[in-house]
């Protein structure tokens, strides 16, 4: 991994959080140059995001044309940790029947809907051709709020220069400063 800005979380804190079985939000261009997002299943494996497509998906045709995407992984719940991951998709292959994504996709079927379900789920649709789509992770932005509902919830680079939270801000980290 390179290029890493984890403000918010530890790589350590990333990586669990990434082994839950949250949805990826998959920004992509379409030919016409309209923005277009999918949220779909994900697994992350040494340092990149990995993605089963079917061989139909919008999303999947947008990669093929233009491999700029921008992903996010996010909980709704307080402290509302986030993943953003900007970069280029590369398209590992496809679309085939039998290939490297079915162990790929097996691991996201457990994790999305358990050891019972998933492979029921998966062992329906395994004649369905896919792409396996990997997006490195070399520009990463991590955010978590503190969950109280206080300036912990924002980064300061958003607090105006004369408010509140700035004069507090600044005192915090000219009192840190002072304290080495």
């Amino acid at each position: 991994m390179q290029n890493i800005y984890v403000p918010g979380l530890t790589k350590k804190q990333m990586e669990e959080f990434l082994k839950r079985p949250l949805l990826v939000k998959v920004a992509t261009i379409t030919p016409d140059g309209w923005p277009h997002v999918t949220p779909a299943w994900f697994a992350y494996e040494k340092g990149r995001i990995l993605l089963v497509g079917r061989k139909h998906s919008s999303w999947v045709k947008n990669i093929l044309k233009n491999k700029k995407v921008s992903l996010v992984i996010d909980d709704p719940d307080p402290p509302q940790p986030k993943v953003h991951v900007t970069g280029e998709a590369q398209v590992l292959e496809g679309p085939v029947v039998n290939g490297k994504w079915v162990k790929i996709a097996e691991v996201m079927a457990n994790k999305y809907f358990g050891g019972k379900v998933g492979p029921k789920y998966l062992g329906g649709t395994i004649d369905q051709p896919r792409y396996l789509i990997a997006v490195p992770m070399t520009k990463v932005v991590t955010w978590i709020g503190s969950g109280a509902g206080d300036r912990g919830e924002w980064h300061h680079k958003y607090y105006d220069k004369g408010t509140k939270w700035y004069k507090e801000y600044s005192k915090t980290k000219t009192a840190k400063v002072a304290a080495k």
